[in-house]
């Protein structure tokens, strides 16, 4: 039996994948549906089509609306990622600080305690 593991960078690009598929779909089939209503209109009117062309206002529209989606989703992979915790080592693992007699020794001789794996010291 074979198990996949999934890291924080597979599955950050996997949500970013999804999200910007998400945002195609609905971007590709927001413009077909225009075309399809001005060649609708077009036909109805008995007229030529217009080319697929959209008013200025449906363009700062989509602009706008575009631009707010991919912040969202800048800010909220970010905020995920920042978020995620990274157990390897270091900041938010768990450190060997070696045997509590050196620990200890080291308090009473220097007062405090430096373990260079943590980069703290109390």
């Amino acid at each position: 039996m074979s198990v996949i593991a999934i890291t924080n960078g597979t599955l950050a690009i996997l949500i970013a994948v999804v999200l910007a598929d998400l945002f195609l779909i609905y971007f590709i089939t927001g413009y077909a549906r225009r075309n399809r209503a001005t060649k609708q209109e077009a036909v109805d009117e008995t007229k030529a089509p217009k080319g697929g062309t959209i008013s200025r206002r449906d363009f700062q529209r989509r602009a706008l609306l575009s631009s707010v989606m991919l912040f969202g989703a800048e800010f909220g992979l970010g905020t995920i990622a920042f978020l995620w915790p990274n157990l390897k080592g270091g900041f938010g693992s768990k450190i060997n600080a070696g045997p509590l007699g050196d620990i200890k020794a080291q308090i009473a001789e220097t007062g405090y305690v430096y373990v260079g794996a943590g980069r703290s010291a109390p």
